[in-house]
């Protein structure tokens, strides 16, 4: 059962987090992703390598969060570069400022995704963190990414 809910929760990610007018492939917006990787948080070592741009107060942005962290497959066969992403409804930017200026970026990510902790908000933001907003906000932007999560799979192998 686990593994058909699994399956359900990654194709319905993927069928709605590409426009119908996309067809951009990885090695189209492999460049774009380079551009900013430096801004990823890493979750996981396995050796293929997933691009999520997720909302840390979205809804399914959770549940794919918690799925992935409960399912170890997941976590030893895929290598997560998580980017967060406000969809502008839901307001998250203190959020994403706090989660990116914490010691632990992926610890208080999970926190507030998966144990649904309540994030603390830090009232003024870091220049630099300001900045990793808006080059994170052009890239998603340029790509079109209008849904959270937003999943790109690299399907090559990478060097360990």
């Amino acid at each position: 059962m686990k593994k058909y809910f699994l399956l359900f929760i990654i194709t319905a990610a993927s069928l709605l987090s590409k426009p119908s007018n996309q067809t951009a492939t990885f090695h189209d917006v492999k460049p774009l992703l380079q551009k900013i990787d430096k801004y990823s948080i890493i979750m996981g070592n396995g050796p293929k390598d997933v691009y999520v741009f997720i909302d840390p107060l979205c809804k399914y942005s959770r549940k794919f969060m918690t799925l992935v962290l409960h399912n170890k497959k997941m976590t030893t066969n895929y290598r997560y570069h998580l980017y967060l992403y406000e969809l502008p409804r839901l307001h998250s930017k203190p959020v994403i400022n706090y989660i990116y200026t914490s010691k632990d970026p992926l610890r208080e990510l999970l926190k507030i995704m998966v144990i649904k902790e309540k994030a603390h908000t830090i009232k003024k933001p870091q220049t630099y963190i300001i900045k990793q907003i808006t080059s994170l906000e052009r890239v998603a932007q340029s790509m079109k990414i209008h849904s959270r999560p937003y999943i790109i799979m690299d399907e090559s192998r990478r060097n360990k």
